[in-house]
């Protein structure tokens, strides 16, 4: 069984730990740069995704018969 978790970090605290993590596969800089920014996309893509997939707190649009309406519940 696979656990999700959800954290908030701060970007820079990310971008670096995942430099860190790849400088762990390589010595060469090239290398070590193309491993971060992937991962880190990977992991933004994800996060956009999570956050797109999640209604706004307090205030949802509810689709009813072809007309938008507020449901404020």
């Amino acid at each position: 069984m696979i656990a999700i978790t959800c954290q908030t970090t701060q970007v820079g605290d990310m971008i670096a730990a995942e430099y860190d993590r790849a400088a762990l596969s390589s010595s060469d800089p090239i290398v070590v740069s193309h491993l971060a920014t992937r991962s880190i996309a990977r992991l933004l893509r994800g996060a956009f995704r999570v956050a797109m997939a999640t209604p706004p707190l307090g205030l949802r649009f509810v689709l009813v018969s072809g007309l938008h309406t507020t449901d404020m519940g």
